[in-house]
């Protein structure tokens, strides 16, 4: 409730309570009291901690990379609109699935391992494929640390995608193949020629 002062016409932010008063008589009410505590430095903070979550939730949202928190029981419990738009899975799904839910099966081996891992060395990262819900496959360099929320560890980490990195290392891998064997083919050139200049 707000009071509003008479005379300042400030309004105060009021926690109210009223009862009534009865005639021993009559057991008729004779009285009503009202009781008013100011809460207004408590609906202060409140707001600044709406204000501050309201921030920190919209910076997370405004990340180009995948943000995500699971707890003890490895189950997802925060994670950004980047990571709903990349995995295609809507928060309803993503709040019934864990990590393992969504990179391929042949490197969920290595996840649990580093899930493990993080418990001990409290941070983490691994490049791993993350399963989209259409089936496609994108190569991520995922982080993890350990923290305290709400009284039990969870683990909060970050992904970011780094397809056009292995398609660079690819190309360049293709490059200096091709290079080796020019190079190879060339002295197998020069030596021929020498040879055949000198059998001898």
């Amino acid at each position: 409730l707000q009071y509003r002062n008479i005379q300042t016409g400030v309004l105060t932010d009021v926690r109210a309570m009223a009862f009534t008063i009865k005639d021993d008589a009559t057991d008729r009410p004779v009285y009503l009291v009202n009781v008013s505590r100011d809460i207004t430095e408590r609906k202060r903070s409140e707001e600044a901690l709406l204000q501050e979550s309201n921030f920190s939730r919209a910076a997370l949202d405004s990340l180009t990379a995948l943000f995500y928190m699971y707890d003890d029981q490895g189950r997802f419990i925060r994670w950004n609109e980047y990571f709903t738009t990349v995995t295609g899975y809507t928060g309803e799904e993503l709040a019934r699935m864990t990590p393992l839910d969504v990179v391929v099966k042949s490197e969920r081996a290595l996840l649990k391992q580093t899930m493990e891992k993080v418990l001990s060395t409290k941070h983490v990262s691994a490049e791993l494929s993350i399963l989209c819900k259409d089936g496609s496959v994108k190569p991520h360099f995922l982080t993890g640390n350990l923290i305290e929320f709400e009284n039990k560890q969870c683990v909060i980490g970050m992904g970011i995608d780094i397809t056009e990195r292995i398609k660079t290392e690819t190309k360049l891998q293709q490059t200096l193949e091709s290079l080796r064997k020019a190079v190879g083919t060339t002295i197998q050139v020069l030596v021929s020629a020498v040879e055949a200049r000198d059998p001898y």
